[in-house]
């Protein structure tokens, strides 16, 4: 979902570019980020004990970790000097590059026909072509919605916090003009 925003944001940004889409997008790469990151670090202890390895290229462990890159990429993007208008331009292009990955990430498992993750949302019940069993899917759906709620929370939160740093920004511009002049 949060790269999913990221996306939405970018493309505004292209078509009509303004601050807050930008702001938008920034924090929901932060977070998405930092939930990839969970993921992949969790994700790799699991493996280790299921598996017995750390990793193995895997179709949705390898384009997953792809797109933890490009979300990096993006965030570095976002941090680089220079015009903010050529800044926000390029960021969105990375943003946009990342939500087109994210279907990809999602179909791995159905289109290179992978063992290792199940299709859960899928036809069967707890065969290789999917199916979850009901305790499960309710706990899935309450961990969905959590992470949700924990989304929403860190994303109003980081757009307060970056209005802050704006407004901040302005003060002291203001006040070297004021002290210069």
């Amino acid at each position: 979902m949060a790269f999913g925003v990221v996306g939405y944001y970018s493309v505004r940004v292209l078509i009509k570019p303004r601050l807050q889409h930008h702001i938008n997008a920034g924090i929901s790469a932060e977070i998405g980020v930092l939930f990839t990151t969970i993921t992949l670090i969790t994700g790799m202890i699991w493996g280790k004990s299921s598996w017995n390895t750390w990793w193995t290229w895997e179709p949705r462990l390898a384009t997953t970790l792809i797109l933890w890159f490009i979300y990096v990429a993006y965030l570095f993007v976002r941090k680089m000097d220079g015009s903010n208008e050529k800044i926000a331009r390029l960021s969105a292009v990375f943003g946009i590059i990342g939500a087109i990955n994210v279907p990809i990430v999602f179909m791995a498992i159905r289109w290179w026909n992978t063992k290792l993750h199940p299709v859960v949302f899928g036809e069967g019940k707890n065969q290789s072509g999917g199916g979850i069993e009901p305790d499960m899917l309710v706990a899935l759906l309450f961990s969905i919605f959590t992470i949700t709620v924990l989304y929403v929370f860190l994303m109003r939160k980081g757009i307060e916090i970056e209005k802050m740093r704006h407004i901040v920004k302005k003060a002291k511009s203001k006040a070297i003009e004021k002290l210069a002049g």
